[in-house]
């Protein structure tokens, strides 16, 4: 028979009871702040990524301009790099600004009533990266009209489906120079899976290197343009199948024309291969090394004038510093795949590619 519990003894179990409830709801109430604030200081963090000079006074912007200048030998440049931090704060009320000339404002003017109108390093630095895109196009598609030839050369039936598509998708300079001129299948596999570590490599850093380079207002034009220019260069695969699958070199020699049509994809790299020593590195990466002196340089040859050159430089500076500290205790991998919205966009990103390829 179950015992009557006594008034005191019924106190003391709601208190009890009570006190558990109490610490639960303080402990779900701790974790809600510490997301609250946790989502709160990344929303500060995304704003300041978007203009880190946000909310900074006159004064304030001028004294990290010139402990900016003192910390990295920039002095000479100080005038230039405070002229523009204040259009990089606010690049809308330029026109306003007494410290700018006529002619600065002429062509903070230009760079948007005519984007495309840069100087000559950035038009060649624009045939460069289009020239990479037109190599990695050729060489996924010269291979097509050269295997008409190159499989009864060595022998590779109908029957043998997987080695057809093993030596076809191995890739893809490697393959032009050296693949052409062995007589073995294994030969051309090699150097066609060789190839494919350049084209990785080239189609992962050239886009980058554009955007790096490149002034906000056709920052995105450029990056993209890879794509424009590989299809561009795919197709002149196909023309360099056409045209070379009736050449015999030596005249009347059987067998050579899968040799010419992978050894003709050697030409366009011969030419960026060339370009590459005379452009000026990535500022962006001169400034990860600390070298903002070639950064500045580099930035000039870009640029019309050195104000803009000195803008730009320090902005990507101060994104640099908010970026670092987004990601200053972070595991970048967990955070690629355990945050729901990088997840997604990543699955996306690779679906796409992926269709496309």
């Amino acid at each position: 028979m179950a015992r009557e519990k006594f008034p005191d003894e019924e106190l003391n179990a709601h208190e009890q009871q009570y006190s558990k409830q109490s610490a639960a709801s303080s402990q779900d109430f701790d974790d809600n702040d510490e997301k609250r604030n946790e989502s709160r200081k990344q929303s500060v963090a995304n704003i300041k990524l978007q203009n880190p000079l946000a909310g900074m006074t006159y004064d304030e912007l001028m004294d990290d301009v010139s402990q900016f200048a003192d910390q990295y030998d920039l002095q000479y440049a100080l005038d230039d790099l405070q002229k523009g931090a204040l259009i990089a704060q606010k690049r809308s009320g330029f026109e306003k600004m007494d410290r700018l000339t006529d002619e600065d404002k002429t062509r903070i003017r230009e760079e948007k009533l005519h984007r495309w109108r840069q100087p000559s390093m950035m038009y060649y630095m624009t045939i460069l990266c289009a020239g990479s895109a037109i190599v990695q196009g050729m060489d996924q598609s010269a291979v097509n009209g050269a295997q008409a030839f190159y499989f009864p050369y060595f022998g590779i039936s109908e029957d043998q489906v997987w080695l057809r598509g093993l030596i076809n998708g191995a890739p893809y300079l490697c393959s032009a120079v050296i693949g052409c001129g062995h007589h073995r299948w294994w030969n051309l596999l090699l150097a066609r899976f060789a190839l494919g570590f350049a084209v990785g490599a080239k189609s992962s850093t050239t886009p980058v290197y554009a955007a790096e380079c490149a002034p906000p207002e056709i920052r995105g034009a450029l990056a993209m343009m890879w794509q424009m220019w590989t299809a561009f260069g795919i197709m002149l695969g196909f023309i360099a199948g056409v045209i070379f699958s009736g050449v015999r070199i030596p005249a009347g020699v059987e067998d050579t024309q899968w040799r010419i049509i992978l050894g003709s994809t050697a030409i366009p790299p011969m030419f960026v291969c060339a370009q590459v020593y005379l452009v000026p590195e990535s500022p962006r990466w001169y400034m990860s090394k600390g070298k903002y002196d070639k950064a500045f340089a580099s930035l000039q040859r870009f640029r019309w004038s050195r104000f803009q050159a000195a803008r730009d430089l320090y902005y990507i500076h101060k994104q640099i510093a908010i970026e670092y500290e987004l990601q200053k205790g972070k595991n970048l991998w967990k955070e690629f795949f355990a945050v729901p919205r990088n997840r997604r966009a990543a699955q996306s990103s690779f679906f796409v590619m992926f269709m496309q390829q």
